[in-house]
């Protein structure tokens, strides 16, 4: 997928990247594949080409912010550590 700069805007101001679809209860993210060492980790797509996962809405939880998944949560934790 393609990072334009609507996306970029978003990812800069620290938001993760999202896209719901209620039709088929799900949410996509934009990520990309890192390796460190042997492992191959996923992080939140940065630049182009991106990839497109995708998860139930019954993955997500609300929360004070809004929704978190396990995956969000993640990338919360590690924060700037994956930016580029």
């Amino acid at each position: 997928m393609v990072i334009n700069p609507t996306h970029a805007a978003v990812i800069d101001a620290g938001l993760p990247l999202l896209w719901f679809n209620p039709v088929t209860a799900q949410i996509g993210t934009a990520v990309e594949q890192v390796v460190l060492g042997e492992r191959q980790f996923e992080i939140p797509a940065t630049c182009t080409p991106g990839q497109f996962r995708v998860e139930d809405l019954a993955r997500l939880k609300l929360c004070l912010a809004g929704v978190t998944s396990d995956r969000l949560q993640v990338w919360k934790r590690i924060g700037p550590r994956w930016k580029r």
